[in-house]
């Protein structure tokens, strides 16, 4: 870790561990005093929000296991699912023990997890991943896919990959929180299962998008709370 990001943040693991058990309590009202139109993130070259954003939302999702200094520990399919929210065509397995859903007319379309990394003194992204099936291999026919891209509202004039992480970024600044890290492809634990080009442009493109700096020693994507 360079020694310039070392200082920017840090404090005790028990301290991070106080900020953690806070995460976990306060989770649900963190992401529901989140506003969409204040954090969303455009395409290119558009300059007004969606007429259709109020069809968005934001959503928590937490695991059922006990602890609440284990965010970055897999929640697998054992989370808590909140009433009327229409589940995806598979649901979602949550690489963390917290995640923040996009949904598109009260349908989830995308998860971002992300926990506390003690070691690295951060909030660290692990996962950003759409929900909605759309491969080839996977939809009867072209239509169907088509049908499916447009049910998902990820394609829809949003950049729903940086709208998330700024949602993890506003949180991390809600808790005090002055370092954010978003895991690099060459640190994904899918690497091996998904194509090297996906994973770069999940998540490399997008730091590097949002103004993260990569740590070639931790393989991570790095910026203070404090950048807007």
């Amino acid at each position: 870790m360079p020694d310039d990001q070392a200082v920017l943040f840090s404090p005790s693991h028990g301290y991070l561990c106080l900020v953690e058990q806070r995460l976990v309590t306060e989770f649900d009202d963190l992401v529901g005093e989140l506003a969409l139109n204040q954090i969303v993130h455009l395409v290119e070259n558009r300059t007004s929000l969606p007429k259709n954003l109020r069809l968005y939302g934001l959503v928590p999702f937490s695991s059922k296991k006990n602890g609440t200094c284990s965010t970055l520990e897999t929640s697998a399919w054992s989370y808590n699912w909140l009433n009327g929210i229409i589940p995806p065509t598979e649901l979602p397995y949550l690489d963390t023990g917290l995640a923040i859903g996009l949904t598109f007319k009260g349908r989830l379309s995308a998860v971002a997890g992300a926990g506390i990394n003690r070691d690295e003194k951060a909030l660290q992204i692990k996962q950003i991943q759409g929900t909605v099936v759309v491969d080839r291999e996977e939809c009867a026919n072209e239509a169907e896919r088509r049908s499916r891209y447009k049910m998902s509202g990820l394609h829809g004039g949003i950049l729903w990959r940086d709208t998330l992480v700024e949602a993890w970024i506003e949180i991390a600044r809600r808790l005090g929180i002055e370092l954010v890290q978003i895991r690099g492809a060459a640190n994904n634990g899918y690497r091996t299962e998904v194509r090297k080009d996906r994973l770069i442009k999940g998540y490399d493109i997008v730091a590097y998008r949002m103004g993260f700096q990569y740590d070639e020693e931790t393989l991570n994507w790095f910026r203070t709370t404090s950048v807007s």
